[in-house]
C-alpha cells in the first residue's frame, strides 16, 4: 500500500478511496501479564489484526463486568497498566485500533475477562503488649 493522494491508496493497479478499507481489529484478547489488588498489567496484542492498517492509535477500553460504565485510555507502549482499580472485582478489557482516514477505528477485539486480587486482611492497628519474666522469657 503506497500513499498516492489525500485519501487515496494504490493497491495493485487500482486506486481506491481509504474509506473502502476495513478498519483494524485485534484477533486475540489482551494478554494478562500481572495482577494486583488495585491494578492489572496487560499486553494489548495489537500486532495480529484483521482489517487494514497501518495502526496509528491503540486504545484500551475497560469496565467492570457488572457495571454499565467504561473508560478508554490511549496506549503508546507495548504493555499497559490499568490502576486505581477495586480489589476482588471482575473486569472486561478490550483493545480498539485506529488507522488513518475517516471511519478508521475498528470494533473492539475479543475481551480479556479477569479479576483483581483481594485486598488482604486488615491488621489491627492497636499496640500489642508483651511482658517478660525475670528469666527473659516472653509471655
Amino acid at each position: 500500500m503506497v500513499p498516492r493522494m489525500a485519501g487515496l491508496f494504490t493497491r495493485g493497479y487500482t486506486t481506491t478511496p481509504a474509506e473502502d478499507y476495513a478498519p483494524p481489529t485485534p484477533i486475540a484478547p489482551p494478554e494478562l501479564l500481572a495482577v494486583g489488588a488495585t491494578y492489572l498489567w496487560i499486553k494489548p496484542n495489537a500486532n495480529s489484526i484483521i482489517g487494514d492498517g497501518p495502526i496509528m492509535l491503540k486504545e484500551v477500553e475497560y469496565r467492570t463486568t457488572k457495571g454499565n460504565w467504561a473508560e478508554t485510555h490511549i496506549v503508546d507502549s507495548p504493555t499497559y497498566k490499568l490502576w486505581h482499580l477495586d480489589p476482588d472485582v471482575e473486569y472486561e478489557i478490550k483493545v480498539l485500533l485506529t488507522r488513518p482516514g475517516e471511519g478508521g477505528t475498528g470494533p473492539p477485539g475479543p475481551p480479556l475477562i479477569t479479576r483483581t486480587k483481594c485486598a488482604g486482611e486488615r491488621r489491627d492497628e492497636g499496640a500489642r503488649f508483651v511482658s517478660a519474666d525475670t528469666a527473659g522469657r516472653l509471655h
